[in-house]
């Protein structure tokens, strides 16, 4: 399960913690990293969340959990880019010549996060 709160009876497993700090304000090895996701990509997904309006932990969740933030890997569905976008949504959000560009990937797929 994907959550922003810890469940009412307490009994979980902690698997992963996001973090969308910037690169620039993180301090490398500190306690407050250890036990986060840290990904490349932390910059513009704060960035294009705060954008549309949406929580940059979801957003970096969503791209963790499709892809692992790996950009190129294209499954069956024809699905592209970190944020998983299928061709017919690329289409409506004006992503066809972009589609593996990050910064246009992510701002399509939360654009049609936030349109959902």
């Amino acid at each position: 399960m994907i959550t922003d709160s810890d469940p009412e009876d307490g009994d979980y497993h902690l698997v992963k913690r996001y973090s969308t700090e910037p690169f620039s304000k993180r301090k490398v090895g500190s306690s407050n990293t250890s036990n986060v996701t840290l990904s490349k990509f932390d910059e513009l997904i704060l960035e294009t969340a705060d954008a549309h309006k949406l929580d940059p932990v979801l957003v970096k969740a969503i791209i963790h959990v499709e892809l692992a933030f790996e950009q190129f890997v294209v499954p069956r569905t024809g699905a592209m880019g970190l944020m998983q976008v299928m061709p017919e949504t690329a289409a409506q959000y004006n992503l066809i010549a972009n589609q593996f560009d990050p910064q246009h990937n992510v701002n399509a797929g939360a654009h049609h996060l936030k349109d959902q």
